[in-house]
């Protein structure tokens, strides 16, 4: 009888048979025992079979059988417990309409928090192979996007962030951040930026939009027709604020910046400009300072609580310019010290009733019999409060002389330098008194002595220019 070879294919999904022409030709149920032999038993195509006994021929690798392939598989999926597809998505104002101003860019997250879940891919429906085995297709796996501050389970079957902060998308993957990072302008691709933390972006701030921060921002760029807020940190600007008369900038610490045309600015702490200020209203609970460069006020009004110090004011065009330095706040100070007043006296107060227990317990222990345990507990506690409010008595003393010195050190260091000059045109009010300069003058240390402005010379005294007079308006 001839050789029947039966071949199976890796895959399960087709057999073939070869026959050689070697002495007698097989019958159709020596094939079908060489068939099951080999372990076919699926998909078989009976008209085959039929043509090889027909034809009585040699075959080669000739396909017999077929198995049917498997579905494809389910993909792994990923479920968000926020909403993944939120960056550059417009709010929705009342008219229907897509406000792209005020794009949603981050959502807060705690510590810890699970942020997404992997759904495992599944098998499809499934398929038979020749030999009768189920045969089955994988859906494709996924990874999380895991990306800065974030951290993935054991099993791979959970995303979480690893700090407090925001979660946003930048480059395909998921950060958390308590740094909002801008990697370009603030303009239609990002809308209004409103962050619990600090910002920083690496780009301009394109007019008509606002920058809201918890804490500092910073701007590599310019800002332009703008709105920066930080509520507590510091407002940084590399270049400069070009304002068109627009521009806001309000910051909860300090503003540095490398200069300020046509623009409001406030600050709780000092304002310090690199260039010069142009035609803008600054005001700081600190000090304004514009020491180097041209260090040029120019037009505008400018107020600081603490001083001021430029190298140039005002302009040969004898352009109008205000400076204001606040006055005191005595009111603040009196409060304060009423408080320690008060404390000092209900301290005071509180001691001499310890006193006097701590006497009438002593003379107890002077007596013939012994305390009792209870007794003894109360001597050991009235010394320990004595001692204790004693000290609190010294620190009210450290901190009236404190309070004392800080008077005495804002009174004498508000201030306006000027190094180089203060043109004419230029108004100067220092905490009540005014000066307003009607000629040019340079090098000098403007302050207020009772109630006059003391312009000196910053010269020495040996110097040949220096000069110190109480001017009379």
């Amino acid at each position: 009888m001839s050789k029947i070879e039966i071949t199976i294919s890796e895959s399960k999904l087709e057999a073939r048979i070869s026959i050689a022409e070697e002495g007698e030709f097989p019958t159709i149920m020596e094939i079908r025992e060489a068939i099951a032999d080999a372990g076919v038993i699926y998909g078989v195509d009976e008209s085959v079979l039929d043509t090889i006994v027909r034809d009585g021929h040699k075959v080669s690798n000739l396909l017999f059988a077929r198995g049917r392939r498997p579905g494809p598989g389910i993909p792994a999926t990923i479920e968000w417990h926020i909403d993944p597809d939120y960056s550059k998505r417009p709010a929705i104002t009342e008219g229907d309409r897509a406000d792209f101003k005020q794009l949603r860019l981050f959502e807060p997250v705690q510590k810890d928090q699970e942020i997404a879940r992997k759904v495992s891919p599944a098998e499809g429906e499934p398929g038979i192979g020749v030999d009768g085995s189920r045969l089955v297709r994988m859906g494709e796996d996924t990874e999380f996007p895991a990306g800065k501050n974030t951290y993935v389970s054991e099993d791979g079957s959970k995303l979480f962030a690893s700090i407090f902060g925001y979660a946003f998308f930048s480059q395909g993957q998921l950060n958390i951040d308590n740094i909002y990072r801008v990697e370009g302008d603030v303009d239609y691709n990002t809308g209004n930026v409103k962050f619990n933390g600090a910002v920083m972006i690496e780009g301009d701030v394109r007019s008509g939009f606002r920058v809201e921060a918890t804490d500092s921002i910073f701007v590599g760029g310019n800002v332009e027709a703008s709105t920066l807020y930080s509520k507590n940190g510091d407002v940084t600007v590399q270049y400069g604020i070009l304002g068109q008369g627009k521009a806001r900038v309000i910051s909860g610490g300090n503003v540095n910046c490398g200069f300020v045309q046509d623009a409001t600015i406030g600050a709780k702490g000092d304002v310090n400009i690199q260039r010069y200020s142009i035609n803008s209203t600054i005001s700081s609970w600190g000090k304004i300072t514009l020491l180097s460069n041209e260090g040029l006020i120019r037009g505008g009004q400018l107020t600081a609580d603490k001083g001021i110090e430029a190298v140039e004011v005002g302009s040969d065009q004898l352009i109008e310019t205000e400076l204001n330095i606040s006055e005191f706040n005595i009111r603040q100070n009196e409060a304060n010290m009423w408080d320690i007043s008060k404390n000092r006296a209900a301290l005071l107060l509180r001691l001499s009733s310890l006193q006097k227990r701590l006497a009438f317990i002593k003379l107890l222990k002077s007596g013939k019999e012994k305390l009792s345990q209870r007794k003894e507990e109360e001597y050991e506690f009235v010394q320990k409060e004595i001692e204790r409010l004693k000290q609190k008595m010294a620190e009210l003393d450290k901190t009236e002389v404190s309070l004392q010195k800080q008077v005495s050190r804002e009174i004498v260091t508000k201030e306006l330098i000027v190094t180089g000059t203060i043109h004419a045109k230029v108004q100067v009010n220092i905490a009540g008194a005014s000066y307003y300069f009607d000629n040019p003058v340079s090098g000098v240390r403007l302050y207020k002595f009772r109630d006059e402005i003391v312009i000196e010379s910053l010269e020495t005294m040996e110097h040949s220019g220096y000069n110190i007079y109480v001017p009379k308006n």
